[in-house]
């Protein structure tokens, strides 16, 4: 599951969860562009596994210009 929360912090984040583990993607923009995925644990769960992380982060780059 992706999600967002509205009104959330800066930077521009996206949030995934599964089988209870979850992490987020940071995307990091400068003059417009992205130009940087930070992926980062979210305090009190445990990091996703390896390979949904990868997935999580090749989607998050595929759509980031539609995130942003």
């Amino acid at each position: 599951m992706l999600f967002f929360y509205s009104y959330e912090h800066e930077p521009v984040h996206v949030h995934a969860r599964y089988q209870g583990r979850e992490s987020k993607i940071e995307l990091i923009i400068s003059e417009g562009k992205v130009i940087q995925l930070n992926v980062l644990d979210v305090k009190g769960k445990k990091l996703m596994a390896k390979k949904q992380l990868s997935d999580f982060k090749d989607l998050v780059s595929k759509l980031s210009d539609e995130i942003v």
